[in-house]
């Protein structure tokens, strides 16, 4: 396998990205920002001896299928694995180099080229990423990609991957059509890397029709009222994730998923959407620069939660409650009501006051100081051209 795909990140794309907008450019280079980054781990990963081997495997296989290889490390839970093989995050699984072999058979299965591998077993399932995982009561299963099909310990996975059978669980994807295209998420209940924490269990169909019908709801409204937005989401989302426990996340070794716990209705999860575009944009970012230089200790207030963030997760707030203040004043314009001007003074509010104790921090590098004035300009574009009373009150 080549190198991490060349970035070159000007002094354009940094100020466009650190305005917090929409932008097809930005959306375009964090793309490929977060695709050469788990390019990079992987390599990593492959001076381990356990996925050497595999490694190659894939570096085979890329250059007969580039897009197979790629439409899998684009998968967030293989970035999400390849940050707890390289030691990266506090999760630890003693097999992670190994899942490598999970990698390139995934690859090879999209791919329809010949391959074999002995997969380990996670609770009885064998975890293709990307696809789904097939039962078994032993502890590893034997992947076979042979005349274009793919079976597991001799059972033929089905053609259309997603279905599920007694032996094969895959994962399903949600698709949603709008006034400005489509929007195709997959619903990753499965992978035992989709999500650092809180990721919920396997949805039934009601549950997953229930989703479903959210989902076209809010991108219809995303594709009618906030068009941009909406093309940012679609190029930077690319997996759904189930969560108890909180509303949502965005997780920096997942580029691309967006975990959510289930959304009320289509305005919350369009929302939703919008919000976690803003968060995985930032990550990106920080993989690539250093905003600040803060050693995590501190702590600070923080309006959209009850106990004080670090600094980066200040940070991270103010950008992506930038982003939401635009939604609800778009949604405002589009005939949203006091409700709508509220939220977006509120949240306009809370990014204000968050950047500027990220700003009077003195933790800031020269990158985030020009960041930051970014951002602060940003805000003074969204500033509220009338505060009646009453959404004052509700904010």
């Amino acid at each position: 396998m080549s190198g991490p795909v060349p970035l070159m990140l000007t002094e354009q794309v940094f100020d466009r990205l650190a305005r917090g907008v929409p932008d097809p450019d930005v959306a375009a280079f964090v793309r490929r920002g977060a695709h050469s980054v788990t390019r990079l781990l992987l390599r990593t990963v492959a001076e381990d001896p356990a996925a050497a081997s595999a490694f190659a495997d894939l570096a085979a296989l890329e250059r007969r299928a580039p897009h197979a290889v790629a439409r899998v490390l684009r998968h967030p839970a293989v970035g999400a694995w390849a940050r707890v093989a390289c030691g990266l995050t506090t999760a630890g699984d003693a097999a992670a180099p190994a899942r490598m072999r999970a990698v390139a058979a995934s690859a090879a299965a999209r791919a329809g080229i010949a391959h074999r591998a002995v997969l380990p077993a996670d609770d009885g399932l064998v975890m293709l990423p990307s696809l789904g995982a097939a039962r078994t009561d032993e502890t590893a299963g034997t992947v076979v990609v042979a005349d274009g099909r793919l079976s597991v310990d001799g059972r033929p996975v089905p053609h259309d991957t997603g279905c599920e059978t007694p032996h094969w669980q895959g994962l399903r994807v949600l698709r949603a059509r709008g006034p400005h295209g489509a929007l195709r998420l997959t619903l990753d209940d499965l992978d035992p890397f989709r999500f650092p924490s809180h990721a919920a269990g396997r949805l039934d169909a009601v549950e997953t029709a229930r989703w479903a019908a959210i989902l076209r709801g809010a991108w219809t409204l995303l594709g009618r009222d906030h068009p941009a937005a909406a093309a940012e989401v679609r190029a930077l989302a690319s997996t759904l994730t189930p969560i108890d426990g909180y509303r949502g996340g965005t997780s920096r070794a997942a580029f691309g998923c967006v975990a959510t716990t289930p959304p009320r209705d289509p305005v919350t999860f369009a929302e939703t959407l919008v919000h976690e575009a803003q968060h995985a944009k930032l990550t990106v970012l920080l993989d690539l620069v250093d905003l600040a230089r803060d050693e995590g200790v501190r702590r600070y207030p923080a309006a959209w939660r009850a106990d004080p963030r670090p600094l980066g997760g200040l940070l991270h707030g103010a950008y992506a409650h930038v982003g939401v203040a635009a939604f609800w004043r778009r949604r405002h314009a589009a005939g949203g009501g006091e409700e709508a001007h509220a939220r977006a003074l509120r949240w306009w509010s809370a990014a204000g006051t968050a950047l500027a104790t990220v700003e009077d921090s003195g933790a800031l590098t020269p990158l985030g100081h020009r960041f930051a004035a970014g951002l602060r300009a940003a805000l003074a574009e969204l500033s509220p051209h009338r505060a009646t009373a009453a959404p004052g009150r509700y904010a």
